[in-house]
């Protein structure tokens, strides 16, 4: 019993630890999963500053080419202002013209070309701005999930520290009676005493078992032969009631007629001759009563040892409470290893929904 109170303290005290150790990597991994969120955030700003510097960009060439287009055709319509150049300044000034309008023309295209370019760009920038968003709110509904999770398991946890310090107690308190039943005499004396109590108890119980069975085979075989004797005493009634009719019958013979006096004598005393049986038999009947009665009360003397032997019972009920109360605290236990297992699922759950939000 006592090594059984030693293991479960310490099979407690690893299931504090374990618990400790569990609840510290949950941590562990809600700040990792808060430092990914942050970083996210941050990408996505920078990616913000990229995409406002390339509109600045595209806004400055728009401009650019305005201005372009607009002086170009300003020189156009200075050179073609004057009315009465010579033919050969005039074909030069055409000549000029197309070769400018094509040169205003490529260099168009080619700023339309850009433009499409940097549009392009900036249509997949904003199209990886809104995955990037979109995974942000993902994650944040993740990060949400798993705070609503961790509040949950911190009251769990504060519940399993309640318990964990009541347990403790009790594991103080077991250590403080184990230490004063050390104090006061040897550990596996007493158990050696228990253990012969046990025992004594057991033969106890079985001898009480055994007396209890002869009392109900005695009472039994009793009523049986009170049975036998009230059929005796009945019989011996008739009997005696028929022998007295007989004689009544024999008196008024005698008396009607005296000359058959002497042979009336002779059948009385063969009547008297074969009386004497029944009252052999009936001597019989009154000892074997004799002999029931002290049975009877050899049978009320294993009672009384009964009686005595009741304290015994009393001493095993009492140590069967203690292993009932043992048999408690296992229960205790057990229910509290389940709730550590159940514990350990919910964190196993989050540890991968944490793992899968780090690979997002």
């Amino acid at each position: 019993m006592i090594e059984e109170l030693r293991n479960d303290l310490n099979s407690k005290n690893v299931f504090i630890n374990d618990l400790e150790r569990n609840v510290e990597e949950h941590r562990q991994s809600l700040q990792d999963a808060n430092e990914r969120i942050a970083q996210l955030e941050k990408s996505i700003i920078a990616k913000d500053e990229i995409i406002k510097e390339l509109h600045n960009d595209t806004d400055e060439l728009s401009k650019k080419v305005v201005l372009d287009l607009k002086a170009a055709l300003e020189a156009v319509q200075m050179n073609v202002q004057p009315e009465k150049a010579e033919n050969a300044e005039q074909a030069l000034a055409e000549y000029s013209k197309m070769d400018d309008s094509i040169s205003l023309k490529n260099e168009n295209e080619n700023l339309k070309e850009l433009l499409k370019e940097k549009n392009e760009y900036i249509d997949k920038l904003v199209q990886q701005r809104n995955d990037a968003e979109w995974s942000l709110g993902e994650h944040r509904q993740w990060l949400q999930d798993s705070n609503e999770r961790a509040n949950w398991l911190d009251d769990i946890v504060i519940i399993k520290n309640k318990e964990i310090d009541e347990l403790r107690c009790e594991n103080d308190r077991l250590k403080f009676d184990l230490n004063k039943i050390s104090q006061h005499g040897d550990i596996n004396n007493l158990i050696a005493t228990i253990e012969n109590l046990h025992n004594e108890i057991s033969n106890k119980n079985n001898d009480i078992d055994e007396i209890m069975k002869q009392r109900n085979e005695a009472e039994w075989k009793l009523g049986e032969h009170r049975q036998w004797l009230e059929d005796a005493k009945n019989r011996v009634d008739q009997l005696a009631g028929k022998l007295v009719e007989k004689e009544q019958v024999l008196n008024l013979l005698l008396e009607k007629h005296p000359e058959v006096m002497e042979e009336g004598n002779n059948k009385v005393n063969i009547t008297l001759v074969k009386s004497e049986p029944v009252e052999s038999d009936k001597n019989k009947l009154f000892e074997k009563i004799f002999e029931l009665e002290e049975k009877l009360l050899e049978t009320e003397i294993p009672a009384k040892s009964y009686d005595e032997s009741m304290l015994k019972i009393e001493h095993e009920a009492t140590i069967a409470k203690l292993r009932d109360d043992l048999d408690q605290k296992d229960d205790e236990l057990a229910r509290v290893h389940k709730e550590r297992s159940d514990a350990e699922w919910f964190l196993g759950e989050e540890r991968q929904r944490v793992k899968y939000a780090n690979h997002r």
